[in-house]
């Protein structure tokens, strides 16, 4: 058992939207707003606008302005390193390409790769570091 409304009520709620679609193409259209709506606007332009809260503590508009400074060129290492390090990832990337071509390279040629190679990774190693150059530096920078 349901209960329809009466009719009135039906026409009283097409009344009521009709006047709220009318007001609002009207405020649109730059018309005249409704007396509730010009009340707030009429309070707000009377009291002084106050800055609204910031969680950044700067101003973000001021971000653009930084410029870093430029870093230093790379060093490079000292030639004994330098022929090292072209023997350890020299070595590999020659036999690679040989590989992915097809060729075959002469026996002197593949042991003087691997001897390369080999020299190469054992001279890195043994000229490492045993501790850091600051020994009170974590290694952190900011």
């Amino acid at each position: 058992m349901t209960q329809e409304p009466p009719a009135s009520d039906g026409s009283e709620d097409d009344k009521a939207w009709a006047e709220i679609v009318a007001g609002w193409d009207a405020t649109a259209a730059g018309g005249d707003l409704p007396e509730a709506e010009a009340d707030t606007e009429a309070r707000t332009e009377a009291e002084p606008e106050r800055p609204a809260w910031n969680p950044v503590p700067f101003d973000l508009a001021d971000e653009g302005t930084f410029v870093p400074p430029t870093p230093p060129p790379v060093q490079l290492p000292s030639p004994p390193r330098l022929i090292a390090w072209s023997g350890v990832i020299g070595a590999p990337a020659v036999f690679l390409v040989f590989l992915i071509l097809s060729l075959s390279l002469p026996s002197w040629a593949s042991t003087l790769l691997v001897a390369a190679f080999v020299g190469g990774f054992i001279f890195l190693v043994a000229t490492m570091r045993n501790e850091p150059p600051d020994p009170y530096d974590d290694g952190a920078r900011v």
